[in-house]
């Protein structure tokens, strides 16, 4: 009787660590991408905002007095906010039609 123990507890040890490296090794994956992702638009955001700032180390004094009667004083911000939120709904639209592409070949092999 004990071997009959240990055997199933052998192979439940088995099974659920297979399990879990299983999914250790998704998590790391997904982590791995969010990172890059991040990096990437916090590259592009640290660009874009240099961008910025020597734009208006360029300008002469006038149009950056008229600029500022014109637009308010966050005018960066929002650029860099609308430009971050632009990308952020093309990976959505992209993940989506992945995800509809998925389904109509899932749906459509029956």
């Amino acid at each position: 009787m004990p071997l009959f123990f240990v055997a199933i507890t052998t192979w439940l040890a088995k099974f659920f660590g297979d399990k879990a490296l299983n999914i250790a090794f998704r998590l790391a994956v997904i982590a791995a991408l969010v990172i890059l992702i991040l990096s990437a638009v916090n590259g592009f955001m640290y660009v874009i905002h240099h961008s910025l700032n020597s734009i208006s180390a360029t300008v002469p004094e006038l149009i950056s007095m008229i600029w500022s009667w014109i637009m308010p004083s966050n005018a960066k911000q929002c650029i860099v906010v609308i430009i971050a939120t632009r990308i952020a709904k093309f990976y959505f639209n992209l993940s989506y039609r992945l995800l509809l592409t998925k389904a109509k070949a899932i749906f459509n092999a029956y």
